[in-house]
């Protein structure tokens, strides 16, 4: 495993990016002063290839500002390119599943806010430590995703990811 005093003396951090200022022995077709990251086709991520394996960029900035990895990293805009420290927290699994957007298969629009055809109104629902917490039936979905966020503050704070409306 890569240490913080190893990141340090191989590379620079810039602006969520890490540059070369060492050259690794095996890695003869780069040159100082590099970005050290590129793209991971499957999964749209960065990361950096060193001594032959390859890490996550938003893993080693983490690491080189804070000497240690955590099991999770949050990017607390969401935005998986953007590798700033100050858009990197460590998370719980909770708290990162809270900061997701809605899913494809969302009809209303909002997180937390789902459409009852038959009765013709919204309701809202919140999952707290894996149980639902039922928010309310209402007349619009945008008075439904209002009840949402409040409830999404109130349980989750930083890590909420809310509806802006």
């Amino acid at each position: 495993m890569i240490t913080q005093q190893e990141l340090k003396e191989y590379f620079e951090y810039r602006d969520g990016n890490l540059y070369r200022i060492k050259i690794d022995n095996n890695m003869r077709s780069v040159k100082i002063g590099d970005c050290a990251s590129s793209i991971t086709p499957s999964s749209g991520r960065l990361r950096i290839k060193f001594r032959n394996k390859n890490y996550q960029l938003h893993r080693l900035i983490f690491l080189y500002h804070n000497g240690y990895l955590p099991k999770l990293i949050d990017h607390i805009d969401r935005d998986f390119l953007n590798n700033k420290i100050e858009n990197l927290r460590e998370c719980t699994y909770q708290e990162n599943s809270r900061n997701r957007d809605i899913t494809n298969s969302n009809k209303s629009g909002y997180k937390g806010v789902s459409l009852q055809k038959n009765r013709n109104y919204y309701i809202s629902i919140i999952y707290v430590n894996g149980k639902s917490i039922y928010l309310g039936s209402f007349n619009t979905a945008k008075y439904a995703a209002r009840v949402y966020d409040r409830a999404a503050l109130k349980y989750f704070g930083d890590y909420a990811k809310l509806n802006n409306i």
